[in-house]
């Protein structure tokens, strides 16, 4: 939390000495997010999420103080991923397209157990 007063006083001097620096971003792979049309629904009851190949989920619910994983590296393509309170989801190495990821509850937890992940958020991510 920051303390004190904004005002003239607090504002940074811009002189002729100062650069502007830039780090490109590296290009978005793949450029465009996914589609993703299934109708196929899932819940924590349906743990372990394992493919080798892409999978495709409308809906992935953990239940309040459930748990999941995912292994096997997929990728995993879901449209919402709905984490109840003090839902827990584990990832293992592997890529994740979530269009929609959810979760509510201040222990709701992703947890990462082997690299590479890449984790992919396509339109709303809500904690």
């Amino acid at each position: 939390m920051s303390q004190g007063r904004a005002g003239p006083a607090s504002v940074i001097q811009i002189d002729g000495l100062r650069a502007t620096k830039s780090k490109p971003l590296p290009a978005l792979e793949p450029a465009t997010f996914p589609p993703n049309a299934s109708t196929t629904d899932a819940t924590d009851a349906n743990s372990p999420f394992v493919s080798t190949a892409a999978v495709f989920y409308r809906e992935i619910t953990i239940a309040q103080g459930a748990k999941a994983s995912f292994e096997g590296g997929g990728p995993f393509h879901i449209n919402e991923l709905i984490l109840k309170k003090d839902g827990v989801v584990v990832l293992a190495a592997g890529t994740y397209f979530i269009n929609k990821l959810k979760m509510y509850g201040k222990r709701t937890q992703l947890i990462v157990t082997s690299e590479p992940v890449v984790l992919h958020i396509g339109k709303t991510f809500v904690a």
